[in-house]
């Protein structure tokens, strides 16, 4: 086999990964929760879609920035190793080193797929179709109790909130919002009854994963495009959600109860301030970072260790990987601005939702964990960040 055909083999199986991504998360999920949050299986599956990647990275000189990943690869092994030297560590945690490389791999890698016409948009359909599919297909399973709790089970049996078989409430709630901004964009392109109907599927989702973030982030995604939309299918689009609304009326306010039940809880017991803020969790959390920045002023500049306890994307990497792994944050941020450059609001309005989902990330990331650094969400991102891009995908 050729150099070329056996790149364009990769490209094919790249494609794939991409379309199933949500399926793969879905596995390792269940393996996830039977084990414990450990699980050989995760680490396998990201550690062989890497290698995938990387002989792409290294075989393809068309990539603009291939040489990026390999590069963050390397500070952020040296940052560990550091961490192992200093501070006398028995392990480097790899596998949030793979999940904070895919991300900016994926930008990169989504940007390439689109310049040199490997992905159109039918590819693109295609991978936001089963993604979606896959993704409603386990929330919904919180309606009956199958799977696995976003919040635990209530004195009545039913799930708060659920998560199917993915592991991470919050990162499937960052999965549905990015999901949601990017699907209803594309969506709305292809006629008022597609987009109504994912409106609604996305609605659905948000209610039965009772995320804060998801409730939110969807509901603004759905008034933006309805807003976008003229007057008379802004009309139309309303109704149909009151009715939608009143049919479903009984498991509406029954999610919604088991929501505000658990919110107005925690709130009596630790106040409204430190539930918005993150809860008692993460306000203890920084009080230790705090303490350990202070009696090792190095680990601010080399991290000290990855706990994720934080559950704050910035706060998170500064523990891990010190000021070195905010790095990780300027990439996103250079092709966001890359793609604002590049977008035309007056010849299309609704890359206002996409300009807006971006900001919307960038903006629940300073308050909510696991976003950014995803593993589950990085691919989402990178085709989010890349609406600049959108214009140059083949319709063929």
């Amino acid at each position: 086999m050729s150099r070329a055909a056996f790149l364009n083999f990769l490209y094919k199986l790249i494609f794939y990964i991409e379309a199933g991504w949500l399926l793969i998360d879905m596995v390792g999920g269940y393996f996830l929760n039977e084990s414990n949050g450990s699980s050989l299986f995760n680490t396998l599956i990201r550690a062989a879609v890497l290698v995938i990647i990387f002989t792409v990275f290294l075989l393809d000189k068309n990539i603009k920035g291939r040489a990026v990943p390999f590069f963050l690869t390397i500070i952020f092994l040296t940052l560990g190793a550091a961490q192992y030297i200093v501070f006398k560590f028995q392990t480097i945690d790899f596998d949030i080193i793979f999940k904070l490389i895919l991300f900016p791999i994926f930008l990169i890698l989504f940007r390439s797929q689109i310049e040199q016409g490997r992905i159109t948009q039918k590819n693109l359909y295609t991978i936001l179709y089963v993604n979606i599919f896959i993704m409603a297909l386990n929330i919904s399973l919180s309606y009956v109790n199958i799977g696995f709790s976003n919040y635990g089970v209530n004195k009545t049996g039913d799930f708060v909130g659920g998560t199917g078989f993915f592991y991470a409430g919050n990162e499937v709630g960052g999965v549905l919002t990015v999901l949601s901004g990017v699907g209803l964009y594309f969506f709305s392109k292809k006629g008022f009854w597609v987009t109504y109907g994912f409106a609604f599927l996305f609605l659905v989702c948000s209610l039965g994963l009772l995320s804060k973030t998801a409730l939110i982030s969807v509901f603004l995604n759905v008034t933006i495009v309805v807003m976008l939309s003229s007057f008379y299918r802004r009309l139309v689009i309303l109704v149909l959600i009151i009715v939608g609304a009143i049919v479903f009326q009984s498991s509406i306010v029954q999610q919604i109860t088991l929501f505000w039940t658990r919110l107005s809880y925690f709130a009596h017991q630790q106040g409204w301030e430190t539930i918005l803020t993150g809860g008692l969790k993460r306000e203890t959390a920084v009080g230790i970072l705090e303490e350990i920045f202070i009696h090792n002023p190095v680990s601010i500049f080399i991290g000290h260790v990855w706990t994720g306890y934080t559950e704050n994307n910035f706060l998170d990497v500064l523990e891990g990987f010190g000021v070195l792994g905010y790095l990780f944050f300027i990439i996103p941020l250079i092709f966001f601005v890359d793609s604002l450059k590049k977008v035309n609001i007056k010849k299309d309005r609704k890359q206002l939702l996409l300009i807006f989902n971006c900001l919307l990330i960038f903006g629940v990331a300073v308050f909510a964990g696991h976003i950014i650094q995803s593993g589950m969400n990085s691919l989402f991102l990178a085709i989010l960040l890349n609406f600049g891009n959108f214009k140059k995908l083949s319709t063929s």
